[in-house]
């Protein structure tokens, strides 16, 4: 009997950090679905079973501008009882405290510093979050 892949979904407007993790996870059996849009995000992890949440914090806003809407998206799925569920990992180059914690806070079981970590070793954290 085949298992099904599990799918994840990154959220992050940097297309050529899409396309690396792509490769990794595709690589590695995952169902791979990406966007830069929280709308559209918000609107995946209704339509689609989303297995984790991959989050970038600085993403476009509906004005284009550069804002902290991770968060935002964060603590909308955080309060939807449909998608509450989903655990998100937060990939940022945001390295505040203050950053952390917030998004801590709102519910992420991770926050990693993309210039600090490889496509691998956010996956090995990825596996060790869906186990």
């Amino acid at each position: 009997m085949k298992t099904e892949k599990k799918t994840v979904l990154f959220v992050e407007d940097e297309n050529d950090l899409v396309d690396a993790y792509h490769l990794i996870f595709d690589d590695h059996g995952y169902r791979f679905l990406s966007t830069a849009s929280i709308k559209d995000a918000t609107m995946l992890c209704e339509r689609e079973k989303i297995d984790l949440i991959l989050l970038d914090i600085l993403l476009p806003s509906e004005d284009g501008e550069l804002k902290k809407m991770g968060f935002v998206f964060l603590k909308d799925l955080k309060a939807n009882p449909k998608t509450k569920d989903i655990p998100v990992v937060i990939l940022t180059n945001l390295e505040a405290y203050s950053d952390k914690q917030e998004g801590m806070k709102l519910g992420a079981q991770a926050y990693l510093i993309k210039s600090a970590k490889t496509p691998v070793q956010v996956l090995v954290k990825v596996e060790e979050i869906l186990k």
